[in-house]
């Protein structure tokens, strides 16, 4: 078997019903692909939803259930018995487009005998309202930041976007798979990709399209961003070599504080500002929330 598509999923029934649909849709020989889903502790209609799902799959169809533990340990679980020599990461938000798996494998069969690991493009839905925000964030913000990419053949192991990628099975088991240690749902890609940054070389396929269905606000994207800089402070203490890097973007406390401060009464007129200025903006406002989570973290530890 060529593949196993790997969707951790929490309590967003919907969402995943479509994009299991786009997947049965796929133009990929069915024997040749395999769907596991790990449902994270879901306490709306994901259980009948997935039931229903597999009942009119037509590849096989894995459900596993666990107590909520993060997306680090679904992946996981659902990678544990996997059967595919290639292992394709989704978000269960996204939708993929017919092509998607022969995008990745042809990718893969190209670069033989080496070992490669293929970052697909996510795209906004075509149906979604796309805020000033939304464009900002996968246009030099922290979401999804393809335009940063300098060199498609050899991309930073920052760039290991697991709402779309694919990853040798057994490459992903020898580093032992994503850290479930984790104190927040956020960086552990970026992790893994350290510890595989040596074994395989990472390339950016923009033909290898999903479409992102998840519409992203302001305010909660901030909390999002706190918890990102917790999950730095992870990463930091793990591997010590990559601290200096990470605490460029912290800051001191007294100009953190002040331009906290002019954050606050600025982004009150963020429909009246112009573009450029409003992306600044942005980019000051997330880079202190990283701030706090990465200072509130260590000052839990200690």
């Amino acid at each position: 078997m060529r593949f196993s598509v790997v969707i951790p999923t929490f309590n967003r029934s919907d969402k995943l019903d479509r994009c299991l649909e786009h997947l049965f849709a796929a133009d990929f020989p069915s024997q040749q692909f395999e769907i596991r889903v790990a449902d994270d502790g879901s306490s709306d209609e994901t259980p009948e939803v997935l039931e229903a799902a597999q009942a009119r799959s037509p590849v096989p169809l894995e459900i596993l259930r666990q107590a909520n533990r993060g997306p680090a340990a679904a992946r996981n679980a659902a990678a544990r018995e996997a059967r595919g020599e290639l292992l394709l990461f989704l978000d269960d938000d996204v939708q993929v487009t017919p092509d998607l798996l022969a995008v990745h494998d042809a990718r893969h069969r190209a670069a033989d005998p080496e070992t490669i690991a293929v970052l697909g493009h996510i795209d906004w839905c075509t149906d979604l309202e796309v805020t000033p925000f939304m464009e900002w964030l996968v246009a030099g913000g922290p979401q999804f930041n393809f335009g940063m990419i300098r060199d498609a053949e050899h991309v930073g192991y920052e760039f290991f976007y697991t709402a779309n990628i694919s990853v040798p099975r057994l490459e992903f088991e020898r580093v032992g798979g994503f850290d479930e240690g984790f104190p927040a749902a956020a960086g552990e890609d970026t992790e893994l990709s350290y510890r595989l940054r040596d074994r395989l070389r990472l390339v950016y396929e923009p033909s290898a399209l999903v479409h992102h269905d998840h519409h992203i606000e302001r305010r909660p994207y901030r909390l999002r961003m706190e918890r990102v800089g917790q999950s730095a402070a992870w990463i930091a203490r793990k591997h010590p070599e990559l601290a200096p890097a990470i605490e460029k973007h912290v800051g001191t406390r007294g100009r953190r504080t002040a331009r906290a401060r002019l954050l606050a009464t600025a982004l009150l007129l963020e429909s009246w500002l112009p573009n450029r200025t409003r992306r600044k903006l942005y980019r000051s406002e997330l880079k202190e929330a990283f701030a706090r989570g990465y200072l509130a973290a260590y000052r839990t530890s200690e």
